[in-house]
């Protein structure tokens, strides 16, 4: 999801967050095996198997934009309704509701957890400062949240002067050492990126751990492979993750002809269509709703399926318009 500005007073926290990253490297660890994987291996279809062999529920309930209180009531009311995957971020300010929800649902070791590293921007001056700046922003996440299954690096690395990824490399790679030692560590299950097109994961192209996920914004009205995103990540061997499936609830998608005429056919809505549109095609999506009716519309999915011509329908449609990746 988009990025917040950089606070420069992070820069100063550098040692300090680097202590606490070593302190908690003893303290925290997750098994490579998580209760989640039960549900997975219960329902094969409803989840996805990453490139390390860690198994992802396909439908995630997103927080983006949710303060810490709101962000616990969706999470809690999600979690009644059978969600099991919950995705949040660092930038968005509300893992500790997210975390108050998990402990108060008595099931928080059976639910799957993503969250976020921001990406390093322009006013982080060198890779060696990308580098301690992620470890403090990982130690961060790691105290939030009580396990951490999906660790992200949100964005990657903006300079308005810059154009393309090419010239930041050195930057990415950096920032992915110090996702690569979280892995390693075993204090998260699998580790991935998002916002980053094809130029920004072949800076990755050789790393030592490969990133499992690419989330990025993906929806009917972008086609089968929007900037090429899908295709280079079936090629790195890494699952391509859709966040904004609706589009930041476009009506053409919620009310439009298309989804609905499908929907109809199925006693479903056009948000509905719009996500098995994804979730058909095994493309995890992290869905954004407060309210239990929505909620329960979007874990949905798996009831039902589309014919091979109305899925190609929605492959066709030009809208609406959406941007897969940054910068």
């Amino acid at each position: 999801f988009f990025y917040t500005t950089f606070k420069m007073a992070h820069l100063w926290m550098f040692p300090l967050s680097l202590l606490l990253a070593l302190l908690l490297l003893s303290q925290y660890s997750v098994s490579a095996d998580s209760s989640a994987d039960t549900f997975c291996n219960e329902n094969p279809g409803k989840c996805v198997k990453l490139n390390n062999g860690v198994l992802m529920p396909l439908v995630a309930l997103g927080t983006w934009l949710y303060n810490s209180s709101y962000a616990e009531e969706a999470v809690a009311t999600a979690l009644k309704l059978g969600f099991n995957h919950i995705d949040t971020a660092y930038d968005y300010n509300n893992q500790d509701g997210v975390q108050r929800a998990l402990n108060a649902s008595g099931i928080s070791s059976n639910v799957f957890v993503t969250t976020k590293v921001p990406g390093c921007q322009k006013l982080i001056p060198s890779p060696d400062a990308c580098y301690q700046y992620t470890k403090g922003i990982i130690a961060d996440d790691l105290k939030a949240l009580d396990h951490i299954d999906m660790l992200l690096v949100h964005f990657p690395p903006i300079d308005e002067k810059v154009v393309g990824c090419k010239a930041m490399c050195s930057i990415m790679q950096a920032q992915w050492k110090a996702m690569e030692e979280t892995y390693n560590a075993k204090q998260v299950r699998a580790i991935g990126v998002s916002n980053y097109c094809p130029e920004c994961l072949d800076c990755l192209s050789n790393v030592t751990v490969k990133p499992t996920v690419n989330q990025v914004e993906y929806h009917v009205g972008m086609g089968n492979d929007p900037a090429g995103v899908k295709s280079k990540c079936e090629e790195m061997g890494i699952v391509l993750q859709a966040y904004s499936p609706l589009a930041t609830g476009s009506s053409e998608l919620i009310s439009g002809n298309l989804t609905t005429s499908i929907g109809n056919m199925y006693n479903k809505s056009g948000a509905q269509v719009a996500l098995k549109w994804l979730t058909q095609r095994t493309i995890p999506v992290a869905t954004k709703a407060h309210n239990p009716k929505y909620q329960a519309e979007d874990i949905d999915m798996f009831s039902w399926n589309m014919t091979t011509n109305q899925l190609d329908e929605l492959s066709n449609a030009k809208k609406p318009f959406g941007a897969p990746c940054l910068p």
